[in-house]
């Protein structure tokens, strides 16, 4: 039987970023995959100014694309074009980002191992004892769960109820079969409680559509297929994949000492946009930072996650509101998202890093600066 500091379970962003952490503060730490690097992920791989914020290390080798501007619509119908002075977001290849990461960790002093799954696992003696589907043992004082939406650490730890998902489909269209211009769009409304993007990578778009609640009309190929051709004059989408998104993260109750859940696997996707990378990280870091403390002071690492995880809990509280709001009322969302100073605050505050809670303090400020002197109905859209 192998004994570490902690082991984490799962070598996404969640996963490398509590283990980069905590190598670097002279922790034994083994990552544990099922799959080896480089893995296929499927995800747009667009990082926002917050997720980048929050690496303690550059991801410039492998940035594909960096855009000031984005395009918003509305269902096919209108669309808008956004022109910012800063970066909103950088495009990535997911398994090329996962990769870089993990490299970065083993870099730091953090070991790394394939196993076949989880078997069993449990809290004893003040530590998490557990063993893989074929036969190995390992004891660690502390394990993180970063192992994604489908997460087999929730299961075995009863920690937390199944979490409800989001769905997003996507693929990808080459540059050479498309005359599109290359530019970061998103279309709300084209997805049943969601929308559809276009994230520019080297050589190539991603297109998808995501919904908050799994829609088979929606949320399907053919939908897929039909929303490249509007933009790129092609259905030829290839490598098609779907995936959950796991949003419900607020309701996360945290009652293990030992085992936290992070990421995907604690359902820290938000459900407003479905962008999970800042959360992946922000929360590996969290459950690092209370590791630490604990093997410091004493102090319980449980309460300390609790705590230091407020912020993000009223975020995606906030998140979950106010996509409720947004899609019920889409017409007249994306018009209000239009108009100033709603359209320039929130995307000031995105290429500043701010999340969305923060946001929107931030737009209470410019509130009485808003010019309503002609009301929205729906004959604007």
């Amino acid at each position: 039987m192998r004994h570490y500091d902690t082991i984490i379970i799962g070598g996404g962003p969640a996963g490398n970023a509590a283990a980069y952490q905590l190598s670097n503060a002279g922790q034994q730490v083994l990552i544990l995959e099922k799959t080896a690097f480089p893995r296929m992920k499927a995800c747009a791989g667009m990082l926002t100014m917050k997720a980048l914020h929050r690496l303690p290390y550059s991801i410039a080798p492998i940035i594909q694309y960096k855009s000031s501007d984005m395009t918003v619509g509305y269902y096919l119908k209108k669309s808008h074009e956004i022109k910012g002075k800063n970066p909103l977001v950088v495009t990535t290849i997911r398994s090329e980002l996962d990769e870089f990461c993990l490299n970065k960790a083993i870099e730091s002093g953090s070991e790394f191992e394939i196993i076949s799954g989880l078997k069993s696992l449990s809290e004893a003696n003040e530590l998490v004892e557990l063993e893989t589907k074929c036969g190995q043992s390992f004891t660690a004082k502390f394990l993180i769960g970063a192992d994604g939406a489908h997460s087999q650490v929730r299961q075995l730890s009863n920690c937390f109820s199944p979490a409800k998902a989001g769905v997003a489909l996507e693929g990808i269209v080459p540059y050479e079969a498309s005359s599109a211009k290359v530019r970061v769009q998103f279309d709300f409304g084209v997805a049943k409680n969601g929308y559809g993007w276009l994230i520019p990578k080297k050589d190539h778009f991603n297109v998808g559509l995501y919904a908050r609640q799994p829609h088979k009309k929606s949320a399907c190929k053919q939908a897929l297929r039909d929303y490249a051709m509007h933009h790129l004059g092609t259905s030829d989408v290839k490598d098609i994949v779907g995936h959950p998104l796991a949003t419900n993260g607020d309701y996360y109750q945290h009652k293990m000492k030992r085992i936290f859940l992070v990421g995907d696997a604690a359902g820290y996707a938000e459900p407003l946009l479905g962008e999970g990378i800042h959360n992946a990280i922000a929360s590996g870091q969290t459950a690092a930072k209370a590791i630490i403390e604990n093997l410091q002071t004493g102090k319980d690492a449980s309460e300390i996650y609790h705590k230091e995880s407020k912020e993000l809990m009223a975020d995606l509280v906030f998140c979950r509101q106010a996509s409720r709001g947004f899609y019920k009322i889409l017409p007249l969302s994306y018009q209000l998202l239009r108009r100033y100073p709603v359209g320039p605050v929130f995307i000031n505050g995105y290429a500043g890093g701010l999340n969305a809670l923060r946001s929107a303090q931030l737009l209470k400020k410019f509130k009485t600066s808003c010019d309503y002197s002609q009301p929205l109905s729906l004959s604007d859209v």
